[in-house]
């Protein structure tokens, strides 16, 4: 008989703890929200402003206040930066299809008018023309180089985000906890009303603080597969792009050389014509005109060579430049495979 209400009452206290479980969640559910948005900067600010005009206020209680006010709104100022964060990470997610879309249309456009050659077949006749084009697109191709190592920094950054977000997530939950420990406990008696009352909005701001940052720190994790495609989207498309100024620059270089060795051609040309007709002249003439032709002769030498520099120097650059791009591709293999032993030493 004992042991049958010794059952009853085990049975018993389990059905109330059982009963009391939901009671204490919803104790700390009501914590929770009796905490969100208690202290703006707006009454931080206006207690900041009171605290420095009061003149019948202790001077450490003075300073220890303005202390503690500035904590709550760093903390605060924080949240509100967190929760910008949070939102840019939202819309970026809901941007991104739309984005990657766009950059890949793009992307197959120029990739479609380098197999045609079409942008070849748009280069203009007149010389002073040509080499205004060939300017922009040497500034144009400048700033292709620039974006693509900034595309190719994010991507790299990227990269190692989600292993730094995984680590400092517990971390932030962890202070979290201790700070709403922290508050459950009772406030000292000892203190100021309005000294207890800074402490409490120290702790509740940085309750906010660390909220907003989980959520950022969430938004981040949720939105990087979307952002690096992006991120990736932007990069072949500003391949696609150097690539295009690339070959419209060995195209534009190519026509300056021809009309330059044109140019230099009649130049030579008349001299001939000139020295020609000087025959039976002034001695004089006939100097002048054989030295115009030997100037001639050697400007026509002097573009010939620097157009074959030229060329050269082209050269040397897409090498180099294939160069890069196959280490940077050789990388991003070995980042996302890794290297066997008898590889790495190789």
């Amino acid at each position: 008989m004992r042991q049958h209400s010794l059952f009853l009452f085990f049975c018993a206290a389990l059905v109330c703890l059982a009963i009391g479980r939901p009671s204490l969640a919803a104790d700390d559910s009501k914590t929770t929200l009796e905490l969100q948005g208690t202290v703006t900067q707006e009454v931080i600010e206006s207690k900041i402003a009171d605290v420095e005009a009061g003149t019948g206020i202790d001077e450490q209680l003075k300073e220890k206040l303005l202390l503690l006010y500035r904590k709550v709104m760093v903390n605060l100022e924080t949240a509100a930066s967190n929760e910008q964060s949070a939102l840019a990470f939202q819309q970026a997610s809901k941007d991104a299809p739309a984005t990657i879309k766009q950059l890949g249309k793009q992307t197959d456009e120029v990739n479609a008018e380098l197999e045609n050659d079409t942008l070849i077949r748009k280069l203009p006749g007149n010389l002073q023309e040509i080499e205004q084009l060939l300017q922009q697109e040497k500034a144009e191709l400048a700033v292709q180089d620039a974006k693509l190592l900034d595309v190719e920094q994010r991507l790299q950054e990227e990269a190692g985000r989600s292993a730094i977000i995984r680590q400092r997530l517990p971390e932030v939950k962890q202070q979290l906890e201790d700070v709403y420990s922290e508050l459950k406990q009772p406030q000292s008696t000892k203190d100021d009303a309005s000294k207890s009352q800074a402490r409490r909005w120290v702790l509740e701001s940085r309750v906010q603080r660390l909220s907003s940052e989980i959520n950022m720190l969430n938004q981040e994790l949720l939105s990087q597969p979307l952002r690096i495609d992006q991120l990736e989207a932007e990069r072949d498309r500003t391949q696609a792009g150097i690539r295009w100024s690339t070959v419209r620059i060995s195209a534009l270089e190519s026509q300056v050389t021809l009309k330059h060795q044109g140019e230099v051609n009649q130049a030579r040309l008349e001299a001939e014509v000139i020295l020609d007709e000087s025959a039976g002249k002034h001695p004089l003439v006939v100097q002048l005109a054989g030295k115009n032709a030997d100037l001639s002769n050697q400007i026509a030498s002097m573009v010939s060579r620097l157009d074959e520099l030229t060329q050269q120097t082209e050269q040397v650059n897409k090498r180099a430049r294939q160069t890069e791009e196959d280490y940077k591709r050789a990388r991003e293999i070995v980042e996302i495979g890794g290297l066997s032993k008898g590889m790495g030493h190789m």
